[in-house]
This record gives C-alpha cells, structure tokens and sequence, in this order.
C-alpha cells in the first residue's frame, strides 16, 4: 500500500490543521480577500478549507487520491469556495494558468519526495510562471542539514488520545537517500502498520542555489511558521521566497 494511502484515515490526527501554518500564509499577502493562493500537498485539505474562509479562491493540489477523497468529502459539509486537483507538482505548469496566484504554499516536507535536484528546479521554474509579479512561494522541509551533520535517526513520536505515530530516519549514503520509517498505531482499534518512503535530504544551500536558478532573487529564512529565525538546530526549515 503507498506511503499515505496506509495512513490517510487517520491523517487529521498525525498532522492536525495548524493555525500557525494559516497566520503565515495570510500574513504574507497584501490583501488577502482577494488572494487566489495554491496549496500543493494539501493532502486532506485542512489548510486550504480554512485559507477559504479568508481569500477569494482556493486550489488544493495533491498527488494522492485517498487523501483527495478526505478532503473533497471535508468541503462538502463546510461548503467552502476551493478546488481540489488530483496532480503531480511536476505538472503544474501544465495545467494550471500563467500568473495567476498571489501565492503558492508547499508545506509538509512535500518538496523532498521528488526524487532529485533537477526534478525540484522544474517544480519552482514551473512555480515561478504561475506566480503574479512578486508573490511568493513558501516552502517548508525538515531541517536536513541538522539531519546529516548531526546523525539524526528520529523526529518526536506524535501521539494522542487517538494514535501514536514513530517516525525514524535512516540515511542511506550510496543512494543519498532518508528512509523515513513510521510506525501508526490506531489506539481505537489497537491495529498498527509501519511504512516506508525514499526522502531527498535537501540542504539549505543546494535549495537557494535552486530557487535562485529557478528566477527567485529574495528569500526570507524562518526556524518555525511563528516567524522565528532560522537556526542550525531547527527542526523544519521554512524560506519565502519571490
């Protein structure tokens, strides 16, 4: 079963809607009732069901099916304004229009599941053509060059009242490659599945030196969606960039 099919059910429970995530994506446009902002990897939708409430229109892009299929049945019951597309990111430019987003938002580690540099340089060239005149594109990853320089084997265990989520990292050199392992386990049924995916462990330098290639000259480093800095032990890695 794919990576996220297997956890789509209780996906709302691992990674919950964070406000904070809201805040910085509202907070970076000029006048957001009129913002037409993407959201690629939107997975179920709860970032871009609640961007809705706020800006003109909405699109929720996501490779996955499954989580599609949450997020569709999600916007049916708040009847929110947003369009949902099932696509590769690497398609974009393809099938959505030139110019047309005050922003685009790729959060989640989604960047990292492309399988090399040049894959990502097509995504934020392709990124770049759809942006309007100085809007910007958000991206968060996890911290990999903590991850390398520090031989990080595992992020927090999520866990509440409905699950617990193990999460390690194994870096495999001769691939340059993370196996990110997990481990769910749903406490209200007591089943529990582990999976596997093949992770690009992206530094910081290799994505300016890519953003920069791809046309985005100015970029803003945070260390956290609260707008901290950028530090060398942060655990995500977020950049604005125009």
């Amino acid at each position: 079963m794919d990576f996220y099919q297997a956890i789509a059910y209780r996906y709302d429970h691992i990674f919950p809607f964070s406000p904070k995530q809201k805040e910085f994506v509202l907070g970076n446009l000029k006048d957001p009732e009129a913002a037409e902002i993407l959201e690629i990897g939107c997975a179920t939708g709860s970032l871009t069901l609640e961007l809705a409430k706020d800006c003109r229109r909405i699109t929720g892009l996501d490779i996955d099916g499954t989580l599609l299929s949450f997020a569709r049945t999600k916007a049916l019951k708040s009847k929110a304004h947003v369009q949902f597309i099932e696509l590769d990111m690497l398609e974009i430019a393809k099938d959505l229009s030139a110019g047309l987003f005050d922003s685009i938002c790729c959060f989640g580690n989604t960047l990292v599941h492309l399988d090399n540099k040049s894959e990502m340089l097509d995504f934020f060239m392709s990124a770049k053509t759809l942006l309007k005149e100085d809007a910007p594109l958000h991206i968060q990853i996890i911290n990999y060059d903590r991850i390398l320089d520090d031989g990080i084997t595992s992020l927090p265990t999520i866990e509440n009242e409905f699950i617990s989520f193990i999460r390690t990292y194994e870096y495999l050199e001769d691939e340059h490659r993370i196996a990110f392992s997990t481990i769910l386990t749903d406490k209200m049924s007591g089943s529990s599945s582990s999976q596997m995916v093949k992770l690009y462990p992206l530094r910081r330098k290799e994505l300016e030196e890519l953003l920069q290639e791809a046309g985005f000259m100015n970029y803003t480093w945070f260390g956290g969606f609260d707008r901290t800095p950028l530090e060398r032990t942060s655990v995500p890695l977020i950049i604005s960039a125009r």
